[in-house]
């Protein structure tokens, strides 16, 4: 039997970054689905494609308040990361069909 730690408090700054994130998604109109994992979080972007962003223990540069996506055309075969604004407006150009390439990083 597994018995999971439910007194581990989630990092403020995943906290932080995820309302950062959730606030830009809103200013562009794109929609989210967040789960809990790892002390932190994972979102979805349901009306995007298959791609998500990770800011949890085990990502990236999660230490910044950073996301860590995996699954959109900038990910190529591998992952990257992005500060929220950044990563907002790479979504909403994807999303819009337009050229992405100018937000990246």
């Amino acid at each position: 039997m597994r018995i999971l730690d439910t007194t581990k408090v989630i990092n403020e700054k995943y906290v932080s970054a995820l309302v950062d994130l959730i606030t830009e998604c809103r200013n562009y109109d794109i929609k989210t689905e967040v789960r809990p994992h790892c002390n932190g979080f994972i979102v979805l972007f349901p009306e995007i494609g298959k791609g998500d962003a990770i800011c949890h223990d085990f990502s990236y540069c999660n230490e910044q308040g950073v996301w860590e996506t995996m699954g959109f055309p900038w990910d190529g075969e591998d992952v990257s990361v992005h500060e929220n604004k950044c990563l907002v407006r790479m979504l909403a150009a994807f999303k819009e069909g337009r050229d992405w390439k100018p937000f990246e990083e």
